[in-house]
């Protein structure tokens, strides 16, 4: 059974009999024996994230969720990870087995590399002046610890611009952070706008390539200064990147919300060389996803919306021939249903990672009138 399959298969049945066992927030006890607190009430944790760890088994599946909780009493925001192991047997009850939850602290992103043996952590400490820092974990220990401080600021970690990509070949890491601030006397007061609502003090994204060979840390900065980079992956050989870049120019415009921006996706080789623009013709492109075989980029496969049109309107699924170059749209613009119940379209902020089923369908979410509802294409 397809990785994604079973995903969705464990994931349900764990949707549906294991809530209690994944939330993380006790029952509360009885005022008599309630331990001495400002805050008894607990805020409910948020998922974020989750993904499939290998397993030697086709019987069980391993599932790592990300979840966030508000700690009422210090007002923070907690970030912690919870491994469940599901069984995947049709036709049998679900047994779910829950591991304890880990707080993940500092760690900005983590993600695992595509045979599950290695785990990359971006980490920001705070202090006197904050450091910035890339680990590379292996069976519970740190192998390689990059303090990356001295070449960008912060990394980002949202659905825009966010990115922590391995390369199919393990050797390399992609992720995105704030390009370092510039020194220079006079240059350091001017006025830079950032990108608006929710990103307050964003302004310059840059994509980083981290090889684990030499252990170069390499920021691109090649291309053009009036777009901003992000959504990397990388290409099937692990020498090039896809990306979507953000059109800066003439002016910041806000972004949360706003998929009629203009974009476009791009490829660059890896040692920022070899930079070209993808998709040809269109003037919004984003969340590139390249298919299992490297064949098709639907955006590998991607996402488009009409510029100008309204906020978070109708988008259309198009996908790249890489061979060819050539784009085609999967599924189209829909103006209105052809009945009260009928397909109205597309409305997708950003496509998931992990959507292929197989070379030629996607499996992915989309506002159904009152509700979010799955859907199978073909593509």
């Amino acid at each position: 059974m397809p990785s994604t399959r079973r995903f969705f298969l464990a994931f349900s049945r764990l949707l549906a009999t294991s809530i209690p066992f994944l939330c993380p927030v006790d029952i509360p006890t009885p005022a008599s024996h309630a331990p001495s607190s400002k805050h008894n009430d607990h805020a409910l944790p948020t998922y974020s994230d989750a993904i499939i760890l290998p397993t030697s088994t086709e019987s069980t599946i391993n599932i790592q969720v990300s979840l966030s909780q508000r700690d009422l009493e210090r007002n923070v925001r907690r970030k912690f990870t919870r491994t469940v192991v599901a069984s995947v047997a049709e036709k049998s009850v679900a047994q779910i087995v829950t591991g304890f939850s880990v707080d993940t602290g500092d760690a900005v992103a983590q993600a695992v590399s595509p045979s599950g043996k290695y785990t990359v952590v971006l980490r920001s400490v705070a202090g006197d002046k904050k450091k910035h820092f890339v680990e590379i974990w292996s069976e519970g220990s740190i192998l390689h610890l990059l303090e990356t401080t001295a070449l960008h600021d912060d990394y980002y970690a949202d659905s825009t611009f966010g990115t922590l990509e391995w390369s199919r070949d393990e050797t390399k890491i992609v992720y995105v952070a704030e390009r370092k601030k510039s020194e220079d006397a006079v240059e350091k007061f001017n006025y830079k706008p950032d990108w608006g609502e929710t990103f307050t003090g964003k302004r310059d994204p840059s994509l980083v390539v981290v090889s684990l060979e030499t252990f170069d840390v390499k920021v691109l900065d090649s291309f053009e200064r009036d777009m901003s980079p992000g959504q990397a992956i990388f290409a099937h050989d692990s020498k090039s990147l896809i990306f979507t870049g953000y059109h800066r120019d003439p002016q910041f415009f806000g972004i949360v919300y706003c998929q009629n921006r203009l974009t476009g996706l791009y490829q660059i080789d890896v040692d920022g060389s070899g930079f070209k623009q993808l998709s040809v013709g269109l003037k919004s492109a984003r969340s590139p996803r390249l298919s299992p075989d490297g064949s098709t980029l639907v955006s590998t496969v991607f996402l488009s919306n009409k510029v100008n049109g309204p906020h978070a309107g109708c988008a259309k699924l198009c996908k790249i021939d890489m061979a060819s170059g050539q784009v085609s749209t999967v599924v189209d613009f829909v103006g209105k249903a052809d009945s009260a119940t009928g397909f109205p379209g597309l409305y997708i902020d950003q496509l998931p990672k992990h959507l292929w089923v197989s070379s030629t369908k996607i499996v992915t979410s989309s506002a159904w009138r009152l509700r979010r509802t799955l859907l199978s294409i073909d593509v």
